[in-house]
Order: structure tokens, then sequence, then C-alpha cells
């Protein structure tokens, strides 16, 4: 099914997903389809050598901290954004991660 098919008992469980693990085992789980879009959001995510947490695309030396504020999903929309702010640079952005 595409996310725009989702029932809203889905998105109630959905929205309970809190790691990344439990996101993408929610979307296979429910065998829900997503977009080239949606695949290159999932796929972006980096793991270097911070230890698994995203680089900073900004100055590729940092590494994105989670700061504690979400909105409601508007990347993949069933999830929760995360605002995240690099530790080196400041560079600050929404992901659905």
């Amino acid at each position: 099914m595409r996310f725009d098919e989702i029932s809203d008992e889905l998105r109630e469980k959905a929205r309970k997903c809190g790691s990344y693990e439990e996101k993408m085992a929610f979307i296979k789980g429910n065998e829900i389809e997503l977009t080239d879009e949606q695949l290159d959001l999932v796929n972006g995510g980096s793991t270097g050598p911070h230890q698994g947490r995203p680089d900073c695309p900004k100055c590729d030396n940092g590494y994105l901290r989670k700061t504690g504020r979400e909105r409601p999903g508007e990347i993949l929309g069933i999830f929760n954004d995360v605002e995240r702010r690099c530790n080196i640079c400041g560079y600050t952005d929404w992901f659905w991660w």
C-alpha cells in the first residue's frame, strides 16, 4: 500500500515508532510502498564515522544531534519530523528519522 492509503489505525501505530529501526520495521512489516522521492529520503541518512549518527551535510566534520523539537510529519507524512543540529557548525534541519 502507498502512504496515502494508510488507515487512521495504522497512522496512530506509526506515530508511536521512535527509532529509525522501528520506523523501517513498520514500513516493511506493513508492506508500505515508497515513491522514488521517499526512497531517497529513507536512504539519505548517513552513518559516517560518528558512531552511527548522521554526518553534517554542510561542514562534513560534525554530526547531527537531536534538539528535542518535533513537528507533525511533513517529510514522509506519518512519522513526526525531528529537528537535528550540527555539533560543530550549528547547521539545523528537519529529518524524518
